[in-house]
């Protein structure tokens, strides 16, 4: 488990480099992360914020589809007693990257990033 939870975080971590310089992420990696998470034990938290992110994105469409594929990959390492918590880092540390970086869109994946590591390991 705590080699996948590694592995978990070195691809996070490239999409999340990724993200902040071109504002995208490479499929396979994306695809590669999503096989490694659910290989995890897969909280019903996984599933629940999966639902729920599905629904906001549709509806308000304030991020993107990969944001939501990711953070419900990284709910599948987490127990439902801490995703309020995940989502909480997940919102203050994008609030912090809006008001140091100064733009408009911000990446998510930076963000999502430092959570699963404070959530995991810390």
């Amino acid at each position: 488990m705590f080699l996948i939870k590694i592995l978990s975080l070195t691809l996070i971590t490239l999409m999340s480099i990724q993200d902040f310089q071109e504002k995208k992420i490479s499929l396979w990696l994306l695809i590669l992360f999503l096989i490694i998470a659910t290989q995890g034990n897969f909280y019903s938290s996984a599933f629940l914020i999966f639902i729920i992110l599905n629904l906001l994105f549709f509806v308000r469409r304030n991020f993107g589809y990969a944001d939501v594929l990711i953070i419900t990959g990284c709910a599948s390492f987490i127990s439902l007693a801490n995703l309020g918590f995940f989502l909480s880092l997940i919102g203050v540390f994008a609030i912090m990257h809006h008001f140091l970086i100064k733009k408009e869109e911000i990446p998510m994946i930076p963000s999502i990033f430092l959570s699963f590591l404070i959530i995991n390991f810390l």
